[in-house]
């Protein structure tokens, strides 16, 4: 039996090389479009990285306990949390973050530093044992900039925190290029 035809229309590239595929561009009838090669992640925490930050101390995440990868589409994000963006465009990126036993702390801050600017999102808390923050931007980045995932309490004490993490993705990072 033949296939039934359809007005989906099909952009290749071949970088290139004759007869050799490295992208496809699909739009269908409806105007929805998939690029596979088009760069997007999604990776959390699957186990708890404990006693981070320290008091006013700047912490990476990804630092002790390695990110899960969900998708890596284009292989830009490195375990240890860092995306590296492969071409020059605006990113959208993103991270939530969820604290545990930061019992002393009166300040939160948590950071997505990109090699251009610096997002930031402060809030002050008062002795929490446990709460979740969210941030997220477009950002403009040039091709191999990177953007890494950051977090600090402030207080009394040594001011230490257990980032949370498990196979639900309560700490997790993503991006996508945007345009």
């Amino acid at each position: 039996a033949a296939a039934a035809l359809t007005d989906d229309l099909m952009v290749r590239g071949d970088g290139g090389a004759k007869g050799v595929q490295t992208s496809t561009v699909n739009i269908t009838d409806a105007g929805e479009m998939t690029n596979p090669s088009q760069p997007a992640f999604f990776a959390y925490l699957a186990s708890s990285d404990l006693n981070v930050t320290g008091n006013g101390t700047l912490y990476t995440l990804g630092t002790n306990v390695a990110f899960t990868e969900k998708y890596d589409q284009g292989g830009d994000f490195n375990v240890n949390g860092t995306f590296t963006a492969p071409v020059t465009a605006r990113y959208y990126i993103d991270f939530k973050i969820k604290l545990n036993q930061a019992l002393n702390a009166s300040n939160a801050q948590h950071r997505m530093d990109t090699s251009n600017q610096t997002i930031l999102f402060a809030k002050n808390v008062v002795n929490f044992n446990e709460q979740a923050f969210f941030i997220s931007a477009i950002a403009d980045m040039d091709a191999a900039d990177t953007v890494v995932y950051k977090t600090y309490l402030t207080g009394i004490g040594a001011d230490t925190a257990d980032i949370f993490g498990s196979g639900s993705a309560y700490t997790y990072v993503s991006g996508f290029l945007a345009v």
